[in-house]
């Protein structure tokens, strides 16, 4: 008999891509957030403007281990962002140097 891992638990190499994920994406969008008079975009403010709750981009903010960001989530931040899922992806891996 083979012992499985249970499906709800991430291995630790999971763990890097996913808390490397959420870093690049809040280095690549969250710091950077003008508003039209230059002011710097609160968490609040760029949460609603991507339609999601400020808990959300601050898990990804502050990457926690063990959090996995939903796709539903990292598409609403790309829409906003106006960039396509392939694109994050294809810039993260540039990013980190390895393909995941």
């Amino acid at each position: 008999m083979v012992n499985k891992k249970p499906s709800n638990t991430t291995s630790s190499s999971d763990a890097l891509m996913y808390m490397n994920l959420c870093n690049y994406i809040t280095k690549k969008w969250f710091p950077k957030k003008l508003d039209p008079a230059s002011q710097k975009v609160s968490m609040t403010n760029y949460a609603n403007q991507c339609d999601l709750a400020t808990s959300t981009i601050t898990k990804i903010a502050n990457a926690p281990e063990g959090y996995i960001p939903p796709l539903k989530t990292i598409i609403k931040i790309c829409r906003k962002e106006e960039t396509s899922l392939s694109q994050l992806f294809s810039d993260f891996e540039k990013e980190y140097g390895i393909k995941y």
